[in-house]
């Protein structure tokens, strides 16, 4: 019982809440065993961890006059692999929630990680900090290549709870990887002196970005280029050589075109 209380804590989940999943656990199974009691209830004692099974007693008008122990034989030792298995669900679903809660917030920014070995061909799996996530191939960059051990950017867009747990799926292929990279590169976006009014994308072959200052005297397109070139090839380097063509942003559709 100290185990399990200590389990909680460290879930954050009060140690009576556990044990009461553990019962509802224990009632399921015991009324699946042959000549189970349709009225019953599962007892775990709190100081020695004794489990039993209390059915209740009725009498020739199946009125209720007390209990009985109906504990099968063995039963501790199905007691032990299920309470192992509510510990480990309620850890899942612990982890579950850090990953959501940690996440959520992130979503529609770009992210760092690391190409794990690949398990399914289906996706690549990065890892992303203490978690990871799918890259799935409708989000892939035709002709980009995954190797093991790679380090890249992606642009997160979705974090949600699937049926098997947590899932964070992000894009090599959205526009806003492309917008999330220049903020990264570009101080005067980041400083809001310079906006991208909108992203074009073909995927591994050409981006237009279009570029608006917000404070007169203030070059948008020279600060997305960077002295040298050097802002918007740090961009097509991550891309892995797309193109890129930044256009002053009008807000005359005639002019923009």
């Amino acid at each position: 019982m100290r185990t399990l209380r200590e389990v909680g804590a460290s879930l954050e989940i009060d140690g009576d809440t556990l044990v009461a999943a553990i019962e509802e656990a224990l009632l399921k199974v015991y009324h699946k065993m042959p000549g189970a009691m349709d009225q019953a209830r599962i007892e775990i004692d709190q100081r020695t961890g004794k489990v039993a099974v209390m059915a209740t007693e009725l009498d020739e008008e199946d009125n209720p006059i007390g209990e009985f122990d109906d504990t099968p034989k063995e039963f501790g030792r199905i007691a032990t692999a299920t309470a192992r298995s509510v510990i480990a669900q309620r850890l899942r679903e612990a982890e579950d929630s850090k990953v959501l809660g940690d996440f959520r917030s992130r979503t529609g920014s770009v992210v760092v990680g690391t190409v794990e070995a690949q398990r399914n061909p289906a996706f690549v799996m990065l890892r992303v900090g203490e978690f990871e996530a799918r890259l799935p191939q409708s989000e892939q960059v035709p002709g980009e290549v995954y190797n093991h051990g790679d380090v890249l950017r992606a642009y997160v867009v979705d974090v949600s709870r699937g049926e098997k747990g947590a899932a964070i799926t992000v894009s090599r292929t959205h526009p806003g990887l492309v917008e999330g990279l220049f903020e990264r590169e570009v101080p005067e976006i980041q400083q809001g002196l310079v906006q991208i009014k909108s992203v074009a994308r073909e995927a591994g072959h050409r981006t237009k970005i279009a570029v608006a200052a917000t404070r007169e005297g203030v070059n948008a397109k020279g600060a997305c280029i960077g002295p040298m070139g050097r802002r918007v090839r740090a961009v097509m380097t991550e891309l892995q050589g797309e193109k890129i063509d930044i256009v002053d942003y009008s807000s005359d559709p005639a002019r923009f075109v």
